[in-house]
């Protein structure tokens, strides 16, 4: 059973599968050896439709798809109906009911014969697989429906049988588009004539062979006459009067490739002139009488009206006379009152033929040029910023404009220049100093006057120089100035210098010495200043530590003496203050001292014996002797505060068991500032077995102790009778 293109069974093509199968193969491949395509045969043709075999084919241009100018592209519709009935009814047995079966026939290939010229673009619809399909020529075409399997048209022939999508049922129809560029060296006018072709296999009633069938010439479409573009071009400059002018216009193709051909007539100003286009090429040449803007028409008129569209161009040419330059030179732009310039005018074109009129302040003079240059003389009296202007009048204004020039002059009395010197160099207040004036020209007759500070002082020139003498009343940059006056304003001009005066005290410097860098808190520093130059007058401000003292400097020496109290690294400055702050500058200078707190030491000593139960004497010793403060003895737990008197302080303590007693002693200083606190501490041992007192070490704390060798501690003795009396 095979499966018709509804998908229903049909059961006569059971019979016909096999032998029309073969019978396909036969044909198919008997067409392939011998290179002919089976079946061709007579086609009825019209306009757009044609009946090729069992279907009628219509081709249309769809020109809402395509763009039909060179370079664009066309697309055409493909319909293919099956024009058998869509049953056959037959009656087998006259007794039986009639036995109705589906017409179909199998459209294997169709497509489109494309006219020379066109390549293929797209294509789509009921159209599958486009190519060729060794069909030769322009053939473009495809499948009736989606197909696996099939490679080249052998296997399409081949397999007829087999290729049910493909079927048509009787009245069914199979649409599909193929759309093709259109050449971009087409021709307006140019008529392209498309053909159909299809290849089709009867499948029922009467089954045959693959068939290709054909139909030429069964659309066609033209194209219109191109559109051009004519564009024009002038110089870029305006044109002169007379003068020959080039104009160019150039033609194209709105669309396509190709160039146009046929003439350019160009109109301007009442004149036409005719040329042929050249690859796309016209030029011509005009000259104009008048000036002004001068509007250019160029019409592009084709050879072929069929191919190309006329176009039209516009372009103005600027007609104007030659422009002239004027250059003004003068060969001075500085000059004395009374001298003369000479103006010379240079005008370009060297041959524009005409007049140069020269003009400053009230006068004026009119000379013909020669070779391209005039020239004049004039004699300027006025001392002023003074205007010269050269105007070309040409002769022919038609031919040549105008043109001018201006330069300035300066008319003056002569310079002076007025430099002014202050000596010496550095200035003091309250004594001579020169105020000098130098006048260049050095014979330039008149006065300076001299203004500083407030003051001024009016000198006669002699021999360019004027001097005054000025004292200084306060230090610092001051100002002098010097204004020149001629005794004749005509012939000089007036001038004015100015310097600065430096106007300065008289440096000192200040040395300090101290009698020592270190001391112990409370001990006297004795502080020397030494102030150059010896002569200066005023005092020595001391500081240290917030005491200040102010001594009279006494032969460029000075000298205080100062008690410092508390230690700290201490800056003693001194600064010298004069007695005339105009006459001497203020010097100052600083020294560091190290004040120091005074290191103590202090030992312990216990008396000639240590009895049990009762009192016995421990002393402490501080060093130095004269350190006043208190001693804390700590002994066995208990503390003693004891006062110091002439560096010795004694406590009593009662032993009431043998044993380790430690014993630790602090002096605490009345004068933390001048003396540092000291602790030591020991261990006293009682040993009833030996029988003996065993003191430890009696140490010495708080620094060295050299001065406690020759401490005498008493006799020991009476600790062995002591010892006597401790139980067995």
């Amino acid at each position: 059973m095979i499966p018709t293109p509804t998908g229903t069974l049909n059961t006569p093509r059971q019979t016909f599968a096999w032998w029309t199968r073969a019978t396909l193969i036969v044909t198919a491949v008997l067409a392939l050896m011998i290179g002919v395509v089976p079946g061709i045969g007579p086609n009825t043709a019209e306009a757009g439709t044609a009946t090729l075999g069992n279907f009628r084919t219509t081709v249309t241009v769809n020109h809402a798809q395509s763009d039909l100018r060179p370079g664009g592209y066309v697309r055409y519709d493909i319909t293919a109906l099956n024009t058998q009935a869509r049953d056959t009814v037959t009656r087998p047995v006259s007794w039986l009911p009639p036995v109705t079966t589906p017409n179909y026939t199998a459209l294997l290939l169709y497509g489109i014969d494309a006219p020379n010229g066109l390549t293929y673009r797209s294509s789509g619809g009921a159209l599958y697989s486009p190519g060729n399909w060794e069909q030769g020529g322009n053939f473009v075409g495809g499948l009736s429906a989606n197909l696996s399997g099939i490679n080249g048209i052998g296997d399409l022939l081949r397999n007829v049988g087999d290729l049910g999508p493909s079927f048509v049922r009787g009245q069914d129809s199979r649409a599909g588009w193929v759309s093709f560029n259109i050449p971009a060296n087409a021709q307006g006018g140019t008529v392209y004539r498309a053909g159909a072709r299809l290849i089709e296999s009867r499948i029922f009633p009467s089954p045959s062979g693959p068939a290709t069938r054909t139909s030429a010439n069964i659309e066609s479409f033209s194209l219109g006459a191109v559109n051009s573009q004519t564009q024009v071009s002038v110089p870029p400059t305006v044109a002169r009067v007379g003068q020959p002018v080039d104009l160019t216009a150039t033609v194209s193709a709105a669309a396509g490739s190709n160039t146009p051909a046929g003439t350019m007539t160009f109109a301007a100003d009442g004149q036409s002139e005719t040329v042929p286009v050249i690859n796309g090429v016209a030029n011509t040449t005009m000259t104009f009488e008048t000036t002004g803007p001068k509007p250019v028409t160029v019409t592009f008129t084709p050879t072929n009206t069929t191919q190309w569209q006329a176009s039209s161009g516009t372009g103005t040419v600027q007609v104007e006379a030659e422009a002239t330059e004027t250059n003004l030179e003068l060969d001075a732009v500085d000059v004395i009152s009374g001298d003369t310039i000479s103006a010379t005018a240079t005008v370009t074109p060297t041959d524009a033929a005409g007049e140069v009129q020269f003009t400053v302040g009230d006068q004026s003079q009119t000379v013909p040029v020669t070779g391209g240059s005039a020239s004049a003389q004039f004699t300027l009296d006025v001392p002023e910023n003074a205007t010269v202007t050269a105007t070309f009048v040409p002769e022919n204004p038609q031919r040549y404009t105008t043109s001018s020039d201006t330069e300035g002059v300066s008319v003056s009395s002569e310079q002076t220049e007025t430099a002014v010197e202050v000596t010496p160099e550095i200035a003091r207040v309250g004594e001579d100093s020169t105020l000098r004036a130098n006048v260049t020209p050095a014979d330039a007759a008149g006065t300076v006057t001299f203004t500083v500070e407030g003051e001024t002082y009016t000198v006669d020139v002699a021999d360019g120089e004027a001097t005054a003498v000025h004292q200084f009343g306060a230090t610092g940059e001051v100002p002098v100035t010097a204004q020149y006056t001629p005794t004749d304003s005509n012939r000089y001009a007036s001038s004015a210098g100015q310097t600065t005066a430096n106007v300065q005290t008289e440096a000192t410097e200040t040395n300090l010495e101290l009698d020592a860098v270190e001391v112990i808190s409370g001990d006297t520093l004795s502080a020397t200043a030494r102030v150059a130059p010896a002569d200066a007058v005023g005092d020595v401000e001391f500081v240290v530590d917030g005491q200040t003292q102010t001594i009279p400097l006494v032969a460029g020496v000075a000298t205080a003496e100062f008690t410092l109290d508390a230690p700290s690294e201490a800056t003693v400055t001194a600064t010298f203050v004069p007695a005339n702050p105009d006459r001497y500058t203020t010097s100052s200078d600083s020294e560091s001292v190290s004040v120091t707190t005074e290191t103590t030491q202090l030992a312990i000593a216990v008396g000639d014996a240590v009895v049990l139960d009762e009192p016995t004497a421990l002393t402490a010793t501080v060093a130095p002797a004269g350190a006043e403060g208190t001693v804390t003895f700590t002994i066995d737990g208990q503390d003693y505060v004891v006062d110091v008197v002439d560096g010795v302080a004694v406590v009593e303590h009662t032993f009431t068991e043998y044993g380790e007693y430690p014993v630790t002693a602090v002096f605490t200083p009345t004068d933390s500032n001048r003396y540092w606190s000291s602790e030591v501490e020991t261990t006293i041992v009682i040993d009833p077995m030996t029988g003996s007192l065993d003191l430890g070490s009696l140490a010495i704390g708080g620094g060295s102790a050299d001065w406690f060798a020759t401490l005498d501690l008493g006799s020991l003795n009476a600790l062995a009778g002591s010892a006597a009396q401790l139980p067995n």
